[in-house]
């Protein structure tokens, strides 16, 4: 069956799940929404330290929470070359549950993110076991999001990682929540009274538009995209800040950001740190290094009027620690791993998913040709909550045990954040 053909056939269910999923979940009127949990949260006393994604999405988003929750700030970023920054307040120790994650995602910390969450249908290997565990898988992780805010739509709409094409499964990750953190923030944020003013018209529409390329994207995949942000803008209102900034890419014309891009430049052209010198032509950070993010910080917060997410502000981030996060796994979703026996390769791919339940930052993701699971274990000093036990179908078997040093890449590379 041709491409098409399968977007067509699953373009009715599709619909219809995104806007089940976004309907529920974006419900202020529904205590157990995920708009309605997150607004608990911000009315709590207790202030939150939040965990960071070292990209423009989150960077934008975590300026953006902390206009709704003031008392919450920034002590930890985690960037793609796999190192997390700690605030010298926290260098000792951090209790991950305490926390709160922008554009990261774990099932153990109340978080807000754009990341595939299931493993879903796929039997790895043909392997019956394989199978039984995702399934254990899959139904700790809603479990845990029964208890612990996992504000992200993919898991909202039961998205399966394992199946990365898009294809007949209207649930596949290739038909995954398509756009930014930044974007279902914003749609949580208004529908509890908690909208963020947008006092610049010139540049913030485009750079919340485009987090995580929306402006492209929207056009590049028109069976899924364009399905996606026409309902998360429904589920907020035709006259919500949601609606017009998916007007902003549904109607913009070819040329019109890179015509705001050239703008920006011009702008800066004679200033000194000016923002254009740290961003790319499609506005993402042109290193997650200190020296690219702290500017770009600025800048959000000179349009915005939002304040500085990062405790201490971004301008002391060099005074941060860095620390290597060294114990990171991928599994890919095309079978089981390698392995001298199947008993072992099974072994191996139930420790992947014990892993992933144990990270502080894990999703499903197309990267380097290949559709997988990638996980990061959280660094020493960080403090994990103990876990209940484990359904029985992911513990280890035939007196075979693999750990998380055991099944870490030797190299653990980029983190798909």
């Amino acid at each position: 069956m041709a491409v098409d053909d399968e977007r067509r056939i699953t373009a009715g269910p599709r619909r219809e799940n995104i806007i089940a999923a976004l309907s529920r979940e974006l419900d202020p009127r529904d205590t157990l929404s995920a708009a309605s949990r997150l607004d608990e949260l911000i009315v709590t006393p207790t202030p939150r330290p939040m965990i960071v994604s070292g990209d423009i999405d989150g960077l934008v988003s975590a300026s953006m929470l902390r206009q709704a929750a003031p008392t919450w700030d920034a002590v930890a970023l985690i960037v793609k070359s796999g190192m997390v920054y700690l605030h010298p307040d926290v260098v000792g120790g951090l209790n991950l549950a305490d926390c709160f994650g922008v554009d990261v995602y774990s099932t153990y910390i109340p978080n807000v993110s754009n990341h595939v969450a299931l493993w879903g249908g796929k039997k790895a290997g043909g392997s019956a076991e394989a199978l039984a565990a995702a399934q254990a898988y899959d139904t700790e992780v809603i479990a845990r999001s029964k208890s612990t805010l996992l504000a992200t739509p993919s898991l909202w709409a039961g998205i399966e990682g394992s199946y990365g094409e898009a294809g007949k499964r209207y649930r596949a990750a290739g038909y995954r929540y398509p756009l930014g953190t930044a974007q279902v923030l914003l749609a949580m944020l208004e529908v509890t009274g908690r909208s963020p003013k947008l006092f610049d018209r010139e540049y913030l529409p485009w750079l919340i538009a485009n987090c995580d390329g929306g402006l492209k994207t929207i056009r590049d995949y028109p069976h899924n995209v364009p399905m996606w942000w026409g309902c998360l803008a429904a589920a907020v209102g035709p006259a919500s800040i949601s609606e017009q900034i998916y007007q902003v890419a549904a109607t913009q014309r070819p040329t019109e950001f890179v015509d705001t891009v050239n703008r920006l430049r011009a702008e800066g052209h004679l200033v000194a740190g000016s923002p254009a010198g740290h961003l790319d032509d499609s506005w993402n950070l042109r290193t997650q290094s200190l020296t690219d993010i702290a500017p770009v910080v600025r800048w959000i917060s000179s349009l915005s009027g939002w304040p500085d997410p990062f405790r201490g502000g971004a301008e002391n981030l060099a005074k941060w620690t860095p620390v290597q996060l060294t114990k990171a796994g991928k599994l890919l979703t095309s079978g089981l791993p390698a392995g001298a026996s199947t008993d072992e390769r099974v072994e191996k791919y139930k420790a992947h998913l014990r892993a992933s339940l144990d990270a502080v930052h894990t999703n499903f993701a197309f990267f380097d040709q290949s559709q997988r699971l990638g996980w990061v274990a959280p660094w020493d000093t960080a403090q994990q909550p103990t876990a209940g036990d484990l359904p029985d179908a992911l513990q280890p078997t035939r007196g075979l045990f693999e750990t998380e040093e055991s099944i870490a890449d030797a190299d653990p590379g980029q983190v798909v954040i």
